[in-house]
């Protein structure tokens, strides 16, 4: 009984997504889907990981308490967007085996690395795809990196 009612509440049991982000948005973000029961699997940057894991470190380990607070119950990954190799395995991982991408990378990042919405998308039309720019896809900041949580 206890255990129907936990899933009634979490309603993306099932679900796989890769956020491919750093500090706020694509975190928030992946914490809430987590939180609905979705399987979130973060992607960070080899040697450097999210920037917020440098961010107010309060625990004995150096740690971040506000990377822990944003990324729990997440999985996680190292890929090294830079190597040909990397960034293929995970497009194809994306496209084969992801229900849902989110991403707040500096504008042009994701589509130089082919894990952009439109390929994505065209290679599986059954995919939710989440850019999350911090001027939206249009207008005169369109294409401008920004920050805001």
């Amino acid at each position: 009984m206890i255990k129907k009612l936990i899933e009634a509440h979490r309603p993306l049991v099932g679900e796989k997504v890769v956020e491919i982000g750093t500090s706020v948005a694509a975190p928030y973000a992946g914490w809430i889907l987590g939180g609905l029961g979705a399987d979130v699997i973060k992607v960070e940057r080899p040697h450097v990981g999210d920037d917020a894991r440098q961010w107010g470190k309060l625990f004995p380990d150096g740690s971040s308490s506000y990377f822990h607070a944003l990324n729990r119950d997440k999985r996680g990954i190292t890929i090294d967007l830079r190597n040909k190799n990397e960034h293929d395995w995970l497009k194809d991982f994306c496209i084969n085996k992801v229900d849902i991408v989110i991403q707040n990378l500096r504008p042009g990042r994701v589509e130089k690395y082919g894990l952009g919405a439109d390929e994505l998308i065209r290679a599986n039309p059954q995919m939710i795809y989440c850019n999350l720019g911090a001027f939206g896809m249009d207008g005169p900041l369109a294409s401008k990196p920004g920050y805001d949580p």
